[in-house]
């Protein structure tokens, strides 16, 4: 009974846990991510994911954020397919993707957010200023992040992959789930 009553009033807590009351300052580690990219072609639509990225972000006055996936953990579910992404995208000269921010802790108090990300690919960088996350579930220690940015694949000068003489759409859409844990000293 008393655990009972423990959880009815953590919960009851946590659910009354407004943004403001949260302390952003210090080391945040990447817990657990999933990262899927979509590729569009006339006749099939594919995806691949990774739940192998790692990342960190420390806030003080600003957020310096830094993330890393390895190329060869995403996975399609076709072993041809997925070689041939590595192929396509370089990713024996370049078998990380790395994307970094700096932004105000502030804006992790909001609900929805836009931050431009620095995204190293293919060996080339870009800047993208359309990735737009929400915040799920925020709790003291911990935050659920999701989100959407589009890439393009001519910004990368990856040529698109083509099947039966026609090319895969250009632009590719990668959705982000994210738990982040505060390091506690």
């Amino acid at each position: 009974m008393k655990a009972f009553l423990l959880t009815i009033f953590l919960a009851l807590t946590l659910s009354n846990l407004k943004a403001s009351d949260i302390d952003l300052t210090g080391r945040w580690e990447l817990h657990f991510s999933s990262i899927t990219y979509t590729i569009k072609h006339t006749l099939k639509t594919a995806q691949g994911k990774s739940e192998r990225a790692k990342g960190k972000v420390e806030c003080a006055k600003t957020c310096n954020l830094v993330i890393g996936v390895p190329l060869r953990t995403f996975d399609s579910g076709d072993s041809n397919r997925d070689l041939h992404m590595l192929e396509t995208t370089r990713g024996a000269a370049h078998p990380l993707v790395m994307v970094r921010a700096n932004f105000l802790p502030s804006v992790l108090l909001n609900d929805t957010f836009s931050v431009p990300l620095d995204v190293e690919f293919a060996g080339k960088k870009g800047v993208f200023r359309t990735a737009n996350f929400k915040i799920v579930k925020r709790f003291e220690i911990e935050l659920m992040i999701q989100g959407v940015m589009m890439i393009q694949l001519s910004d990368f000068n990856i040529i698109p992959p083509a099947f039966l003489g026609m090319s895969v759409e250009d632009a590719v859409p990668i959705t982000i789930d994210m738990v982040w844990k505060k390091k506690m000293p």
